[in-house]
């Protein structure tokens, strides 16, 4: 049977330390250490485990073979998992990618509310223009929440955020 372009003959009477790389010898030797120490099966991901191939990946499983009481040997079933290695790489950049452009967002956000509070503070101290700052976050198309930088707390927002939470100012 052919085993993922290796010829059985080709891998029968080999050790399994020719098929993994050098790195990951003593990583393979404790699980197997382990599954004859204890009779459990033992589980772990490999790469490469043929030497021309460092890109694929396997989830191997060493299942300790019992015989009258006694391990006798171990069976190691390898499952190439590539395709899901390659894919959870993939999505682990792309959420990478998300969460820097969500601080991003977040900073841009904090330095608007800064701002908008700053605003709030002037308006509050002339009239005039606490009903100019007022006509025009309502003149917005968008919610406008005007916050308290340092606690969080909504001073003020515009008719469109009341619409959208259904109360009034």
């Amino acid at each position: 049977q052919d085993l993922g372009g290796v010829a059985a003959e080709d891998v029968a009477g080999t050790s399994i330390y020719d098929w993994v790389f050098p790195e990951q010898r003593a990583v393979l030797r404790e699980h197997l250490e382990r599954a004859f120490a204890t009779g459990e099966l033992q589980a772990l991901d490999l790469a490469g485990l043929y030497p021309d191939r460092p890109d694929l990946w396997y989830e191997c499983r060493i299942a300790p073979t019992h015989r009258s009481g006694e391990i006798v040997s171990a069976t190691i079933i390898a499952r190439d998992v590539t395709h899901h290695r390659r894919t959870q790489q993939e999505w682990e950049g792309r959420y990478a990618q998300l969460f820097r452009t969500y601080e991003e967002r977040a900073a841009d956000l904090a330095a608007a509310q800064a701002e908008l509070s700053q605003l709030r503070v002037k308006a509050d101290a002339d009239p005039a223009g606490l009903t100019r700052f007022r006509a025009l976050i309502d003149a917005a198309g968008e919610a406008i929440f005007v916050a308290d930088p340092d606690t969080g707390r909504i001073l003020d927002l515009n008719e469109t955020a009341c619409r959208w939470l259904r109360s009034r100012r």
